[in-house]
């Protein structure tokens, strides 16, 4: 009971306010606060992009499956999210994100934490990768910005770049972390530990803090408080088009797309960037910097990006961010030497912490929150396609021509097609009155 009365504190205590007064600290930074802490230790993005590679070689030695058989299960596991990412994301709109969450980071944990079981048997680790996809659907970005986009407008795009930078945070503490803890305590300890933060860590915060709209504590949007508001919303009450015309509009399109070709681009080079660097005589000591200045070029890429869509117009920030990318990509291509390698590390990180701060962004703008989750879902999983398709396209390259070159040249040709699309975005259908429209 006590929990529930901690919990009811952070309501009640805003009531006591005069209303339509702004309040000296916002609850909805508490929210953001609960998502980067959600994408840090409870998210199935954090656990497959992060960790999974880390072990590889431990399940290798433990069991003797080959890298192929070990990699099949993220396959297996990405399929089920691009399946369902558009599912959940409808039902995120039909019964809150918050519902969603809690549920699907609380049975990721246990799925996690059951990888310290495997028994040897290959269909087990399969079965487990998917049970995660399954479950792990709810904790993608889709959930967090969901909610974020109800708690801000104003400062809706700082507010996504701070939450969402828990990835970036997570790709520089956690490999280090998770290493050490397989080299003390062994990878089956490790995967318990890793569960258990999802649970003890993760969840408590997010069922504490994260709460689905303002209204829900007498408030709005960026603060301003009202009395009159003191119920629950309804979630279908929000300016937007229904799917049906989303999916019909040009921009649903254009978005689609965009993001289509920066997840083949963007994921492309960076899984291969390690081996890209060793191949080209850098030390592993070398090669981690570069890793490093990427990592932090993600997180600073996302916050900055944030704070100038709230700013200016934002299919031109977008512009500026994706050229990084293309830039960085093309500075590889060329092979001009080490110094080129690390700012290119730097111009990939900056356009790569852009994409799901412009993703989510976007969307608001354009078509809207009141099929935010379906169409978030849809973006998301043509994301994991191209996603899919650059590292496949970056490992033939190097397989058949024994360089990673005509590889990256194709990397650079989809990125500035993601460029010349969101360039083509017009006014936005759902403004601030403070951003610029275009002139």
């Amino acid at each position: 009971m006590r929990s529930f009365y901690f919990q009811d504190y952070f309501i009640q205590s805003s009531h006591h306010m005069t209303a339509h007064q702004t309040r000296p600290f916002f609850f909805g930074w508490w929210v953001v606060f609960a998502a980067c802490v959600g994408m840090l230790f409870g998210s199935y993005s954090t656990f497959i992009g992060v960790t999974f590679a880390l072990f590889v070689k431990p399940l290798e030695a433990a069991f003797g499956w080959s890298r192929t058989d070990i990699s099949l299960a993220l396959t297996l596991c990405t399929l089920v999210v691009v399946v369902l990412a558009p599912v959940v994301g409808n039902l995120i709109d039909r019964v809150g994100a918050r519902r969603v969450l809690l549920i699907s980071m609380g049975l990721l944990g246990f799925g996690m934490a059951g990888l310290s079981q495997l028994t040897g048997a290959i269909w087990q680790y399969y079965g487990l990768y998917i049970f995660i996809g399954v479950v792990g659907v709810g904790t993608i970005p889709t959930t967090f910005s969901r909610t974020l986009l109800n708690w801000f407008d104003c400062k809706r795009g700082l507010a996504l770049g701070i939450a969402l930078s828990g990835i970036g945070v997570a790709g520089i503490i956690l490999p280090p972390l998770v290493q050490h803890l397989i080299s003390a305590l062994g990878w089956r300890e490790t995967y318990l530990v890793i569960g258990t933060a999802a649970l003890l860590l993760a969840w408590p915060v997010a069922f504490f803090l994260f709460r689905d709209h303002p209204s829900s504590m007498g408030l709005l949007p960026d603060g301003v408080e009202d009395d009159r508001l003191n119920v629950r919303p309804v979630l279908h009450s929000e300016p937007g088009l229904p799917f049906s015309e989303a999916a019909r509009a040009r921009e649903f399109w254009v978005i689609l797309a965009t993001i289509f070709f920066m997840g083949l681009g963007g994921t492309g080079v960076l899984i291969h960037f390690a081996a890209l660097m060793t191949d080209r005589g850098m030390t592993p000591a070398a090669a981690a910097l570069g890793f490093s200045m990427l990592g932090l070029a993600i997180i600073l890429g996302r916050v900055a990006c944030g704070y100038l869509v709230d700013k200016f117009f934002a299919p031109r920030i977008a512009v500026c961010f994706l050229l990084g990318p293309a830039m960085g990509v093309a500075m590889l291509a060329l092979d001009s030497g080490t110094s080129s390698i690390y700012l290119a590390a730097v111009l990939i990180g900056l356009g790569l912490g852009a994409e799901f701060d412009l993703l989510s962004f976007l969307i608001s703008r354009y078509l809207g929150l009141r099929a935010y989750g379906k169409v978030y879902g849809l973006m998301y999983s043509s994301f994991s396609v191209g996603a899919g398709i650059g590292p496949l396209l970056m490992g033939q390259s190097y397989d058949r021509l024994g360089a990673y070159t005509f590889g990256l040249w194709c990397l650079f040709t989809a990125i500035c097609v993601a460029v010349i699309m969101v360039s083509r975005l017009g006014p936005y259908r759902y403004n601030i009155a403070h951003v610029s429209a275009p002139a």
